[in-house]
């Protein structure tokens, strides 16, 4: 069986070959698919999990994990490729697996958006999601963010100026430290900090820092809470507007034997379930056992470094499956290659048991704070 590669993140080429040869090495229990095309093109990948042997896919308990909706969390798509490779090594030498694969199926969009993921990979500057020029098709003049000197990684940039916030360390000079309300002139020189980028029409005396021409969030996109740009940004023109939500929307539906999803995010390290920006409802705290469960298990350190694994999240649409009864989070991982994501394969998935484990009182993951930034305000859709 193909193994995973940690020391780098796979381009959209490696990732389609990958998958194919799984679905060569074990065609029993991995089917590849595509649900769609992104904006330019490129197939959207769907991996079945299942023992064929044992039953259709579509008569088992499914549970969805999407993965790499953000430009830059590959570290998701990483994750996920992982839970498939355990999955598929692991059927018929693993007690656990072996029964999770012959008794339900996991559904794994491994990338969701793999335009913005290439070109993040190729240009190294911080693309947000889709790369679909929204909500103006013109970028406009500025500061445009580029890798000037070809090493691959997009810096930042010191520029000499009498009235700069920073000045150079007085024991380290490569180290800028912030300029101080009582330093002269003779305390300088001063610098401003710019991102590594080219100014397009300079007119000498301002620099103007536009908005990324690429302003879609697919996040952001999905039915449920959906609000227009002057109340969300990045949104789009209107729910499922994206062909990669599209995609995804119209493969839950095509598949009402799911239980429950995962979104793979790399960004805050925590735990968070639907709805995330809003307080627990009355009467649900009784019904939380699954989700200390998943606590539990990725909260064990990732690798051997003595950290969080990954965090889990609410569903993008919650309103999509919540009316099945569907378990939804979104995991948000510290940002970092991750060589070991929680064992999926050990987590209760089907609804009988998952309700017969949710008697018992909430865990520390509860209600206080979840889905809310300091102070109490409502945390927004990422």
């Amino acid at each position: 069986m193909r193994s995973v590669a940690y020391d780098h993140f796979y381009a959209y080429d490696e990732l389609t070959d990958t998958l194919r040869t799984w679905t060569e090495e074990a065609p029993n229990l991995c089917a590849l698919e595509s649900i769609g095309e992104s904006y330019e093109g490129r197939d959207i990948w769907l991996v079945t999990v299942t023992n064929t042997e044992t039953g259709a896919h579509l008569d088992k308990p499914g549970f969805l994990i999407e993965a790499n909706i953000h430009s830059m969390e590959w570290t998701g798509c990483t994750a996920a490729l992982h839970l498939i490779h355990r999955l598929l090594a692991g059927h018929g030498k693993d007690d656990l697996v072996t029964r999770a694969l012959d008794t339900r199926v996991f559904y794994v969009i491994p990338r969701l958006n793999p335009d913005g993921a290439e070109r993040g990979l190729e240009e190294r500057r911080f693309i947000r999601s889709s790369v679909r020029p929204y909500p103006r098709e013109d970028l406009e003049d500025g500061l445009r963010v580029e890798d000037l000197d070809g090493d691959g990684r997009v810096l930042d940039m010191r520029v000499e100026d009498p009235n700069g916030a920073w000045h150079p360390h007085p024991d380290e000079r490569k180290l800028l430290v912030r300029r101080e309300p009582v330093d002269s002139p003779e305390d300088g020189p001063f610098y401003r900090l710019l991102a590594e980028g080219r100014i397009e029409n300079y007119d000498g005396v301002t620099i103007k820092v536009p908005p990324p021409l690429e302003g879609l969030d697919l996040n952001r996109n999905f039915p449920a809470d959906w609000a227009p740009e002057h109340e969300q940004r990045g949104a789009g023109p209107y729910p499922t507007s994206e062909p990669e939500v599209r995609a995804m929307v119209q493969a839950v539906t095509e598949r009402p034997n799911i239980t429950g999803h995962i979104a793979y995010h790399t960004f805050s390290g925590v735990h968070l379930r639907p709805y995330a920006g809003r307080r627990a409802r009355q009467g649900r705290a009784g019904r939380l056992g699954h989700h200390q469960l998943l606590v539990q298990h990725s909260l064990r350190p990732a690798g051997g470094r003595g950290r969080a694994a990954l965090g889990v999240g609410a569903l993008p649409s919650p309103g999509l499956t919540s009316a099945r009864g569907a378990v939804a989070r979104r995991r948000e991982a510290g940002g970092e290659l991750v060589p070991g994501p929680p064992r999926t394969a050990e987590l209760r998935l089907a609804a009988d048991e998952r309700d017969g484990e949710s008697s018992g009182t909430e865990g520390r993951s509860g209600s206080r704070g979840r889905g809310r930034v300091a102070g109490g305000r409502p945390a927004r859709r990422r």
